[in-house]
């Protein structure tokens, strides 16, 4: 910001201040430096606005280039945007998981909902306490917290 100051108000900081200058003055001149100053840059991730307003044409025209070629029409060989400082891609597009048969699927929505509904149905007794059926049936008296907890572990 030294530097701006100097470039567009002629103005030396000396001390951390702008000898003869009042701190709210100061700042006034700080918030409407012009856009190419290098503070503005540096928080605007050192592009201007027009710069991203044209990349962001640039990436529109090439998916619309690219939507009548032949990948277009399949979807594949998608362009990649240009590259926006402070925005980097670290993704992967990949997501992983693993296959499950139909039953397996049932059985598990079928424990999810469960699950789901023995939350619904705790109530707190006038001593705050809750009932909660172990794996092995035991019924126990403990906390909501613990009881969600628990139920946390059993999924």
């Amino acid at each position: 910001m030294r530097a701006d100051f100097w470039r567009y108000y002629q103005l030396r900081w000396v001390g951390g201040r702008v000898a003869g200058w009042g701190l709210m003055e100061v700042a006034d001149l700080a918030a409407h430096l012009p856009a190419e100053s290098a503070t503005k840059r540096a928080l605007g991730g050192g592009w201007l606005l027009d710069e991203q307003l044209a990349a962001l044409v640039a990436d529109r025209l090439q998916v619309l280039i690219w939507q009548k070629t032949g990948d277009g029409q399949k979807g594949k060989n998608v362009p990649k945007p240009i590259p926006r400082p402070g925005f980097e891609d670290d993704s992967k597009g990949t997501i992983r998981g693993s296959r499950m048969s139909v039953r397996e699927a049932e059985r598990w929505a079928k424990r999810r909902r469960a699950a789901q509904e023995r939350r619904a149905a705790v109530v707190p007794a006038a001593d705050g306490l809750v009932e909660y059926t172990t794996r092995a049936g035991a019924v126990k008296r403990v906390t909501p917290a613990q009881a969600a907890a628990y139920e946390r572990r059993r999924q």
